[in-house]
């Protein structure tokens, strides 16, 4: 056998590692179907992670980082009802909060 017919010895074995007697196309087929089933995974792949879904993703931790930055703000600037402290813990009896308002 020549060396040109060696380098396709490894498409016409089963999985199993025999050798199949099929014929070339029959193998061609088998190299389609797993092709296939590549594309199909590569697709769900794109439609689950690809550059797309980062994008949407990207866009959505925006609006959610904005949302906190918005409330942090907000809560920074709320004074405390008298008796609490600014975390909303209650003062002990007898002890006043004027210096955090």
């Amino acid at each position: 056998m020549s060396k040109a017919n060696s380098n396709f010895d490894h498409l016409t074995r089963d999985k199993y590692g025999h050798k199949k007697v099929k014929g070339t196309y029959y193998t061609i087929h088998q190299l389609e179907e797993r092709i296939e089933k590549l594309e199909k995974t590569i697709k769900d792949f794109m439609e689950n992670w690809g550059p797309d879904v980062q994008r949407r993703r990207d866009e959505r931790d925006e609006v959610w980082d904005e949302m906190v930055r918005v409330i942090s703000i907000q809560k920074k600037h709320q004074q405390p009802e008298p008796g609490y402290d600014i975390h909303g813990n209650k003062w002990p009896t007898g002890e006043s909060n004027e210096e955090n308002h």
